[in-house]
This record gives structure tokens, C-alpha cells and sequence, in this order.
């Protein structure tokens, strides 16, 4: 600012009283509008705005002094045509200095929301919903969006949920106006940054597609709840499969019949879903819920034990067994 003072100096040196007042009126243009103002106000730049038209909006919501002065400014900084388009919380006591450097640098303000580990498509949506991210039906149709997961997804997948699973679990800084499309895709685009190249490698290693990895995941982080007995699990199930034996977890039940917990009757034991791994060999079709990342590690780097069987403790952790006899021994013990 102080070099622009010079030049205007230089040049309204032989300008007498007239001179005197420009120059005066210049420098008062760039300062702050309000020196103790406090409160910010949402400025929105829209993408492809000039740096004109960005300052003479700027001047309409009284955050600059004079809108011409400011882009004069902007010009005379070397910063016009690089002002980006976003949302910006300023204030009328910043210079304009200060907001060009909030512009430029393209500082647009955000919103935080997370999402915890072991929620379906249902409950996520719910969860982003409290939070302001969007109205349901808004996130309904964002999380329909087959196209941002077609890739991972098998060739004859026929589900409701194409993107159950593939919502990261985690949380995330968004743009302030991001839409709930921006969300779920920013979700997705969670798994996309977990999934590099190392686990891709391991996956292959174990002849398991991202589908199948994520599958397995869900599973396991519906049934562990203690974070030193993901991988163990993760190991039985392991075991079984490669066996051919049935998974027979709780877990998918409880997604078969719409029921995130409970005990379980026999009657829903012997409900007809592929999703029942009691009735169905195998992975069912497709994740039942979003895999936080220790999940999902533990799905790809299993311990190697020797289990096929484990029940559920009063504290959550589990009695593992080798043998039928020992898991029925279990059974007995701890329910």
C-alpha cells in the first residue's frame, strides 16, 4: 500500500488541492470499514466473477469503502482474474489488504461434520442430516449415485444401497455452501483415499476384490467391539471361508431384518435373505454397514489363529474355540 502512496503522490504532485484531496480520499478507500466490527458475513464469490464485479459487491455489503478503489487496487497488487469463486466469511473491520489475501488464496470457509464407524446407508444419512448437511431426500439422492462406486461394485449387483460400505467413516472439513452431493461425494471420496496401493496389492494377494474386502469389514466391525480382537475375528471368518464354512454372524442377520442389535430368535435366524449368513455360504452380496479403517486393515491383514467359533462376553470381548465342543463350552458359560 505503501508503494500505491508514492505513485499517487508522483502523479497528483502537480494537482494542487484536487490532487491533495484524491490522494486522500484514495488511502481512506482502503481502510477498514468498521475498525471494531466483530461479525462476519457470508460473501459469495460466484465462479467466473471479475474482479469488478467481485468489488463492487464487496462495497454493496459494506465490507470495502469504495468498490472502484478496490479493484483499482486488486489491479495495482498484480491479483486480478485470480480472485476464486467460493464462500468467505469476512468481516467489515479487515482491510482490504486482508481480504484480497482471503480471496486470492482462495481461504473459503468451512463447515466440519463426522460420521462414526459401523453405520449403514440409513443411519449415516440420519446422522448428516442432524448435522445440517443436507435435507433426507437431498442425501437419499446423493447416496443413489451408483456412478461413484461402479467401479468397485460386482458386474449382476442389484442392491438398494449401491454405496452401503463406501461412506468413510471419519471426519471432514467441507466448503461452508457445499451441497449434500459434495458430502456424500466427499465420503466416498474417503474410501478412494484409504484404498492406495499397498491395500489394493493385499487384496489381490488375497484373491479378494475391493467389494468382497469391504464386505468382510462391515462384518467385522459390527461384531468386534473391542479393537484388539478385530483382527482375530477377522482370522475366524477368515478360517471359515476358506473351508467353505458358513459365516453365521449376528451382525448380518440384524441387517436382513432391519434390526441394528438385539438378541436374536430363531425365527430370525431362519429368515430367507441372502444377507443371512446363517442360511447363505459365504460373503453376502454386499457391505451392511460403513468399515472404519481398523476394519477394514483388519479384514486385510487377518491373525493367523487357529478359531472357527466365538461368543460374545458381558464386557463385549469374545471366548474364541477351535473345536465345537469348546465353543459350546463357551456358550455355556457366558450366556
Amino acid at each position: 500500500m505503501k508503494a500505491l502512496a508514492v505513485i499517487l503522490l508522483v502523479l497528483m504532485a502537480g494537482m494542487g488541492f484536487l490532487g491533495h484531496w484524491f490522494y486522500g480520499m484514495v488511502l481512506d478507500s482502503l481502510e477498514p470499514v468498521d475498525p471494531v466490527a466483530s461479525e462476519a458475513v457470508a460473501f459469495r464469490v460466484e465462479p467466473g466473477a471479475s474482479t469488478s464485479e467481485v468489488a463492487l459487491a464487496l462495497a454493496e455489503e459494506d465490507l470495502v469503502r469504495d468498490g472502484r478503489v478496490f479493484a483499482l487496487y486488486a489491479r495495482y497488487r498484480g491479483y486480478d482474474g485470480r480472485i476464486q469463486s467460493g464462500t468467505y466469511h469476512l468481516t467489515p473491520a479487515m482491510t482490504p489488504d486482508e481480504i484480497l489475501e482471503y480471496l486470492v488464496d482462495g481461504r473459503v470457509s468451512e463447515r466440519s461434520f463426522t460420521v462414526p464407524e459401523g453405520l449403514n446407508v440409513g443411519q449415516t444419512l440420519r446422522v448428516l442430516e442432524g448435522q445440517g448437511m443436507g435435507t433426507r431426500e437431498e442425501l437419499e439422492a446423493a447416496a443413489s449415485r451408483v456412478e461413484w462406486v461402479a467401479d468397485w461394485l460386482p458386474a449382476d449387483y442389484e442392491g438398494d444401497s449401491p454405496l452401503e460400505g463406501y461412506l468413510h467413516p471419519n471426519t471432514y472439513r467441507i466448503p461452508w455452501d457445499a451441497d449434500a452431493a459434495d458430502v456424500i461425494a466427499r465420503m466416498v471420496g474417503g474410501f478412494r483415499e484409504y484404498w492406495d496401493e499397498e491395500r489394493a496389492g493385499r487384496a489381490e494377494a488375497l484373491g479378494m476384490t475391493v467389494h468382497e474386502v469391504v464386505t468382510l469389514a462391515s462384518i467385522v466391525e459390527r461384531e468386534a467391539v473391542a479393537e484388539e480382537e478385530r483382527a482375530v475375528v477377522s482370522g475366524v471368518f477368515h478360517n471359515r471361508m476358506e473351508i467353505g464354512m458358513r459365516l453365521e454372524a449376528c451382525a448380518t442377520v440384524h441387517y436382513a431384518i432391519g434390526r441394528p442389535g438385539g438378541e436374536l430368535s430363531n425365527a430370525d435366524l431362519e429368515t430367507e435373505s441372502p444377507y443371512n449368513t446363517y442360511r447363505v455360504g459365504g460373503l453376502p452380496p454386499g457391505p451392511i454397514a460403513s468399515p472404519g479403517a481398523a476394519s477394514l486393515d483388519a479384514a486385510l491383514y487377518p491373525e493367523s489363529v487357529p478359531y472357527l467359533y466365538f461368543v460374545a462376553k458381558d464386557d463385549g470381548t469374545h471366548a474364541f474355540a477351535e473345536t465345537f465342543a469348546e465353543h459350546e463350552a463357551n456358550i455355556r458359560r457366558y450366556r
